[in-house]
C-alpha cells in the first residue's frame, strides 16, 4: 500500500522521507495541494493533535476520496467542553475506537506501545488474539492478502477478523507474549 505523509513539521517530514515514505510540507487545510502526488492513495487519515485540524482537513479532501473513505481520529474531550467539539456532518470517519484520541494514542506511544502486524489462523484466530492480549491492544488495520484489500478499524464499522487475515494493532510492549508457532507451510 502507498503512503504519502503531508505535514506541517518539517522535522517530520524529513523523518519520513528518510524512511523511504513520500512526504510533503504543508498543511491538509491549504490550497495548492497539486504537487501531491496522490495516484495510488485511496484515503485520508487525519492524525493531528487538534480536532478542529482534522475535520477542516477531512472536509477538504472528501471530494478527492469521498466521505466514506476520509477519517479522523476521536475527538478529544476536555473538562467543561461540549459533548459535540466538531459537527459530526464536517468531519470525517472515526478512527479505531472511542478513546484513541491523540492524547490516548500518544500516552500508549510514550508507555511503550508499538505497532505489531499479526497473522490469524484457524489455530490462532480472532478469538485466541483478544484472548492473549486483552486491553493492551488497540486494532487499527485488517490486511485481507488474498484481495490486496486493507480495511481500517473505525466506529461505525464493523470488522471481523479472519483467519487468512493479517491485523495490525497497537500493543503495549509489556503485554507482548509470544504468539504460538505457525506452522511451516508444505509444497508438493
Amino acid at each position: 500500500q502507498k503512503v504519502v505523509l503531508l505535514d506541517t513539521n518539517f522535522g517530520n517530514v524529513q523523518a519520513a522521507r528518510l524512511n523511504g515514505l513520500d512526504a510533503y510540507y504543508g498543511s491538509a487545510t491549504a490550497d495548492g495541494h497539486e504537487d501531491l502526488k496522490l495516484d495510488g492513495i485511496g484515503r485520508l487519515l487525519a492524525l493531528t493533535s487538534n480536532d478542529e485540524v482534522n475535520a477542516l482537513a477531512a472536509m477538504h479532501f472528501v471530494e478527492e476520496f469521498g466521505s466514506a473513505e476520509v477519517y479522523q481520529l476521536p475527538i478529544q474531550h476536555k473538562e467543561g467542553q461540549r459533548e459535540e467539539g466538531v459537527s459530526k456532518d464536517l468531519r470525517g470517519r472515526l478512527l479505531f475506537n472511542r478513546d484513541s484520541n491523540f492524547s490516548e494514542l500518544s500516552r500508549r506511544f510514550a508507555a511503550g506501545a508499538v505497532v505489531k502486524a499479526t497473522s490469524l489462523t484457524r489455530e490462532f484466530d480472532y478469538r485466541a488474539y483478544q484472548s492473549l492480549y486483552g486491553d493492551s491492544t488497540l486494532p487499527m488495520f485488517l490486511i485481507d492478502p488474498a484481495s490486496n484489500r486493507l480495511s481500517i478499524f473505525a466506529l461505525d464499522a464493523m470488522i471481523t477478523p479472519q483467519a487468512g487475515q493479517i491485523i495490525i494493532s497497537l500493543i503495549q510492549t509489556n503485554k507482548l507474549i509470544p504468539e504460538p508457532e505457525q506452522p511451516e507451510a508444505v509444497t508438493a
